[in-house]
């Protein structure tokens, strides 16, 4: 309990500062893109919402646990940040978002990042503004849907991928616990369905269709969808798979990316590391925020 109150007292110490509300950036700069020659430099610190929602949960918890009244206004402070830094784009009575304040790139899964961290402060603000952005930021996602139930990066990026389809579906499938909407219901059965069909014969899931490209970060968040949806048959195969084609003794014990079987153990804990072991976490612990 102490460690965890001293990393609460680190994220408090560590927040961007210059925005709205409480929120939190990468500890280096990050190159958005918007197309292959087009790009915007955020700079360290930058915030973005797609890193918000897992440090608003440890907040969440730290009250939970400690009843400590920081905490909770630390997480509530948030709400400013959503509402008044990121930059929001109305199409047809819709919202999407960009994906930070600095830019005005608007990607599918940061507009999918907003509804889960705005749908865990609905929980415990019950505010009718935020439960109508919630709405419209879900309608524009719906509808942003193809019809074999993917979705693309963004409007203009035509990639599909597994890792942001299992983005988009863990944060949707959050937004249900708010909405119960027959219609998102719907997106998720046909989004799940076309994310299946990413697992490969090894029974790992590839990042891009029909390529033997495997990353250890799009098989920590398969897991973690999985226990979202109390799949934990599911989680436990998908755990004997990284095991069998991922993992080695020696540390950081995970081979982070398989390129046609050629295995590159570069310990990013950015992009695998850091996510297999919140899966892992997330597995044996049943105190799960979701």
């Amino acid at each position: 309990m102490r460690k965890g109150e001293k990393l609460l007292r680190q994220l408090i110490r560590s927040k961007s500062a210059g925005y709205s509300g409480a929120c939190w950036g990468l500890p280096f700069d990050w190159k958005i893109p918007y197309n292959e020659k087009k790009y915007i430099v955020a700079r360290k610190g930058t915030p973005f919402p797609t890193i918000m929602t897992y440090i608003m949960d440890a907040f969440i918890l730290g009250y939970r646990y400690l009843k400590k009244t920081e905490y909770l206004e630390t997480f509530l402070s948030t709400k400013n940040f959503f509402l008044n830094d990121l930059h929001f784009k109305e199409i047809n009575g819709t919202l999407c978002t960009s994906y930070s304040p600095v830019d005005r790139h608007y990607v599918n899964n940061a507009s999918s990042y907003v509804v889960a961290g705005l749908c865990r402060l609905y929980q415990y603000s019950k505010s009718k503004k935020i439960l109508e952005m919630i709405k419209k930021l879900v309608n524009y996602l719906i509808l942003q849907q193809k019809n074999d139930g993917s979705w693309t990066y963004s409007s203009i990026d035509n990639t599909r991928d597994c890792l942001h389809q299992c983005y988009i579906l863990q944060n949707l499938l959050f937004a249900n616990k708010v909405l119960e909407d027959c219609v998102l219901e719907e997106s998720l059965k046909k989004g799940l369905s076309f994310f299946e069909s990413f697992k490969s014969n090894n029974g790992l899931f590839m990042r891009l269709l029909g390529e033997q490209y495997f990353q250890l970060i799009d098989q920590a968040e398969a897991v973690s969808l999985y226990l979202d949806l109390n799949l934990k048959n599911n989680a436990n195969q998908l755990l004997k798979s990284i095991e069998k084609n991922l993992y080695y003794e020696k540390p950081p014990f995970f081979v982070t990316i398989v390129i046609n079987d050629k295995k590159i153990k570069c310990p990013y804990p950015r992009w695998g590391l850091s996510q297999i072991a919140y899966a892992l976490v997330k597995f044996i612990n049943k105190d799960n925020i979701i």
